[in-house]
């Protein structure tokens, strides 16, 4: 009876979860029905567990570089991996499109995208349907995204906010005015007579043109406009449409003889002001025109001049006078801006600032191509190039004049990339640090900098857009490559830059690496957590960590110990 009493005595404490050992239990049948009450009646400690830790980790995956053109619906594909050991829920993706600055705009449907879970190390593959806006200067452009999730334990929402870099091309043609097929009923006019002038105004980009207008201007005391003001509005002019403009003038009664110059300015919104010259010919009666001689079209090869480069300038010089000619015409170049270092601005190449023409005849037009040197200190701005005239009329009355030419000068861009500093061996799935440094050498600020990894392999800050990057000032750059295989491992390093002459530049520096197969875990140890391993496992993912770390801390002691002797030698 007694043993009976003890195996169920047992068996209860089995149940409730309490150890109890009945080998020690020596007491009469009274004392061990009390002890096993005072044993059931223990309340045991439960410590209660914080969920909200067990957060997931979030990143983009990162992808070839985005390309899209000005103007065009977009598909903006974004993958987003978990790299964390819990689960992601309720998960809400919204891209920023606030700021004033930014090229993208919600075309239709709902900005915001929802995936309910994303498991441990599982990728999920959304997009979002963008316009691009149609005047977008081309560059590099961020796209903001804010994330929102919880864990499947409901806990406090997590925010944080990825960037993806999109460079955008432009195409189209930004919005220019140009003038157009002029004629003038009469051809030719006697003074105090009025004239027909009809011009076309015409939008040589693909961007519609807004707010155009048009002024006359020049005209002084030799001509009134006829029912009309000197400014006529023509609204918005569409990419490559062309508007049609009647002027009525009349000709002074003390008019002179010869063509008589009337300035013509197009303006609209964003478009730079470009004044046209057009000439009413003016025949019998008023006093006798002196001939003038202008420089009625130039032009420059390169079209931007650079700085330390030679160019060719292009000049047109024309005899306004229909029935005089000019001769024995003698021109000379001046510009009045020096640099402290080099003196004039421009010099020309194998030939002196003075040239002579012969004669030019009524109506005519000879053309001229001088090589000029732009003396390397430069700076980067528009300097003004004086053309002063010399010459005679038919009768041999000598005569002076004077025109301007505008001639835009950009600097040399110079950036220079250090040695790229990496470990000389890595393991597959493991981040590789790598380490340049770079430097802005010229004289101008780089604007829209980028600099990309790229190669058959992932990345952790794989793109990082710097923006402007200033003379004169030095950056480094940290990102990691992740091989995916074991053997010699090549990637590129990509600078990439506008310069001030709006051109893209792209500098590349090349990287090789030999990767290594990671030592294998024994089965089913990578899914366990970590208190739950037991020792010997431990130990061995130790070892087998073990030449990974040392070869990282070597290369960190490395280049902690190079920096220190740059460091002595700079001293």
């Amino acid at each position: 009876m007694k043993r009976l009493f003890s195996f169920l005595l047992s068996l209860m404490l089995l149940l409730s979860g309490i150890s109890f050992n009945l080998t020690r239990v020596k007491a009469s049948n009274g004392d061990a029905i009390s002890k096993s009450k005072d044993i059931a009646s223990v309340d045991m400690p439960i410590t209660p567990i914080d969920t909200s830790t067990y957060m997931a980790t979030l990143t983009i995956v990162e992808g070839d570089m985005l390309k899209f053109s000005a103007g065009d619906l977009i598909k903006v594909p974004v993958a987003i991996k978990n790299i964390g050991s819990h689960a992601a829920k309720n998960l809400i993706i919204t891209p920023d499109l606030t700021d004033k600055e930014c090229p993208f705009t919600l075309e239709y449907g709902t900005l915001s995208k929802a995936i309910e879970t994303i498991n441990s190390k599982e990728t999920a593959n959304i997009e979002f349907k963008l316009r691009i806006k149609n005047n977008v200067a081309e560059g590099m452009y961020p796209l903001k995204l804010n994330f929102k999730y919880s864990n499947v334990f409901g806990d406090k929402a997590v925010t944080m906010v990825e960037t993806i870099n999109v460079k955008i091309v432009n195409d189209s043609v930004m919005p220019k005015l140009q003038l157009e097929k002029i004629t003038t009923t009469p051809t030719d006019i006697k003074p105090g007579e009025k004239v027909m002038v009809d011009f076309v105004v015409k939008n040589k980009g693909t961007i519609e043109a807004k707010d155009v207008k048009v002024v006359v201007d020049g005209i002084g005391k030799n001509f009134v406009i006829v029912n009309n003001s000197n400014s006529q509005y023509l609204g918005t002019i569409a990419g490559e449409e062309a508007k049609n403009i009647k002027l009525e003038l009349q000709a002074a009664d003390n008019i002179e003889k010869g063509g008589q110059a009337i300035d013509l300015k197009l303006s609209g919104k964003d478009i730079p002001e470009e004044t046209y010259k057009f000439f009413v010919n003016v025949g019998g009666g008023g006093a006798n025109l002196n001939p003038k001689l202008i420089i009625d079209r130039y032009s420059f090869q390169p079209k931007l001049v650079r700085a330390g480069q030679n160019f060719d300038m292009n000049l047109s010089f024309f005899n306004t006078n229909a029935n005089k000619s000019v001769k024995n015409i003698k021109i000379t170049l001046t510009v009045d801006e020096k640099t402290e270092g080099s003196g004039s601005v421009f010099s020309p190449v194998n030939t002196s600032n003075t040239f002579y023409i012969d004669e030019i005849p009524p109506k005519g037009r000879v053309e001229k191509n001088i090589t000029m040197f732009t003396v390397p200190d430069a700076k980067a701005k528009t300097y003004t190039l004086t053309a002063n005239f010399e010459y005679e009329d038919e009768d041999g009355k000598e005569l002076k004049a004077t025109e301007l030419i505008g001639v835009p000068v950009v600097q040399q861009t110079k950036l220079e990339i250090g040695n790229i500093e990496l470990p000389p061996e890595g393991f597959i799935g493991q981040p590789i640090p790598i380490n340049v440094q770079f430097y802005n050498k010229g004289k101008v600020t780089l604007s829209n900098v980028m600099i990309e990894l790229k190669g058959d392999f992932s990345t952790e800050n794989g793109q990082y857009f710097l923006g402007n990057f200033e003379a004169g000032n030095s950056e480094s750059y940290d990102g990691s490559v992740i091989p995916n295989a074991p053997g010699p491992l090549k990637g590129t390093l990509v600078f990439s830059y506008d310069n001030t002459a709006g051109e893209h530049v792209e500098v590349k520096k090349d990287f090789n690496i030999n990767v290594m197969e990671m030592p294998a875990m024994e089965p089913g140890m990578d899914n366990m957590p970590p208190d739950m391993k037991p020792a010997t496992s431990k130990k061995k993912l130790i070892i087998s960590s073990s030449l990974f770390l040392v070869t990282v801390a070597g290369f960190i002691i490395w280049k902690k110990n190079k920096k220190k002797k740059g460091m002595t030698l700079d001293e």
